[in-house]
């Protein structure tokens, strides 16, 4: 029910098979820890599972990092797990067996030249990351000296849910109170770790915030069940009215953590809580919340307008190439604003979006917006996401 989670959900499917994948792993790997005392047979299988999973999570999205602290995690809780830990070979071996058939795709000789090609930047066809209204380097081999490193502090600040944040915050002293128990462990690891290490990539997305986001939540239902737990232990109260002053908190919990989604529907990502409403208006710190609002309309408007063979000329060409294959028009083409330029012969339609804005059409952009005035503007929740300024030859 967190909006920024539904945000990302709806455009970054692989984040959400990573996390469920990583999530049904940890599942099954502690409850190994537990039943391995009474029942090491079924614990074995509970560790293969776990790596079948973890395999799963690998194949949705290539964070290995995410095992990597998982084992972080469990060096920091039990260095010495002595018999009750995974059989390593079983456990590595049906993580790499379900990975490969999982993603199959792998062992393609095509696959390794495109990840070769990506990691060496030969796929990345923009550079640059509007955020708070200036244009940051956004590559992840530049550090802080990137994205301002308070990117994700800001994100957590202004766009989760009040009462979540506040549960959160007050469950932050848990973290060292309980630091020898398993499960804090667990919590501290993957919210210090990632935070700090989010802090010092400068590349940064909100999508990317996801694993993160999700562990805030997990620390805020720590704070939750400690308040059912001191309504039932030590407020005094009689069973039945304890049980029904739980009830009400509950109650009121679901209420205001389902209200924010509703209040952002459909138009989950530009959710802001109420700090962030006091800050700033909504897509004018995150302009990628806007993601490509407005395009399809655009294109549908531009089609009753345009000459034939006129160009659309955008940086999100591929996105409006999918609409124009919808049209009946095929004389209609999409080019790209950072690649192409203005300098193809005829008309022209210019999408101009923040959320695409980069170091190679920026000027261009800048330009554009100083020396014409848009055909048509769309704007979401009354901020500007979208200009189309047409250029007749």
């Amino acid at each position: 029910m967190d909006p920024t989670i539904i945000s990302v959900n709806r455009i970054g499917k692989e984040d959400t098979f990573l996390m469920l994948f990583f999530m049904l792993a940890t599942c099954c790997y502690e409850r190994a820890k537990i039943v391995w005392s009474t029942d090491r047979a079924r614990a074995n299988r509970l560790y293969n599972a776990a790596g079948a999973c973890f395999g799963l999570m690998l194949a949705s999205k290539y964070l290995p990092h995410l095992l990597g602290l998982y084992g972080l995690f469990n060096f920091a809780a039990m260095y010495d797990a002595g018999g009750n830990a995974p059989r390593l070979r079983q456990y590595l071996g049906t993580m790499l067996a379900t990975f490969l058939v999982a993603d199959f795709a792998i062992l393609l000789p095509d696959v390794w030249s495109y990840a070769a090609r990506y990691v060496t930047g030969g796929h990345q066809s923009h550079h640059g990351y509007l955020y708070d209204g200036q244009l940051y380097v956004n590559s992840a081999f530049v550090l802080l000296w990137g994205v301002p490193w308070t990117y994700y502090f800001r994100l957590i600040a202004t766009k989760m849910p009040l009462i979540v944040l506040a549960a959160a915050i007050a469950a932050v002293p848990s973290l060292v109170t309980r630091r020898r128990e398993r499960g804090f462990v667990w919590l501290r690891v993957f919210l210090v770790v990632q935070l700090l290490g989010y802090t010092v990539i400068a590349a940064k997305f909100q999508r990317y915030a996801m694993p993160l986001l999700i562990v805030i939540d997990m620390l805020a239902a720590v704070a939750v069940v400690a308040v059912f737990r001191w309504i039932r232990e030590r407020s005094g109260l009689p069973a039945s009215p304890g049980m029904a002053a739980c009830a009400a908190v509950a109650a009121l919990l679901v209420l205001s953590v389902v209200r924010p989604p509703l209040t952002a529907s459909p138009h989950f990502s530009i959710y802001q809580n109420a700090v962030g409403a006091r800050l700033a208006p909504v897509v004018t710190v995150y302009p990628e919340e806007a993601y490509d609002y407005g395009v399809r309309d655009a294109v549908a408007a531009i089609l009753r307008e345009a000459q034939p063979d006129a160009v659309i000329v955008s940086d999100a060409d591929m996105v409006v190439d999918y609409y124009l294959q919808q049209s009946p028009r095929r004389d209609i083409a999409a080019r790209s604003l950072s690649h192409d330029g203005l300098q193809n012969p005829g008309e022209q339609w210019v999408l101009v979006q923040d959320s695409r804005r980069s170091f190679e059409n920026a000027s261009l952009v800048a330009q554009l917006s100083a020396t014409r005035q848009p055909w048509r503007e769309y704007r979401l929740r009354g901020t500007t996401v979208l200009q189309v300024f047409k250029i007749a030859s």
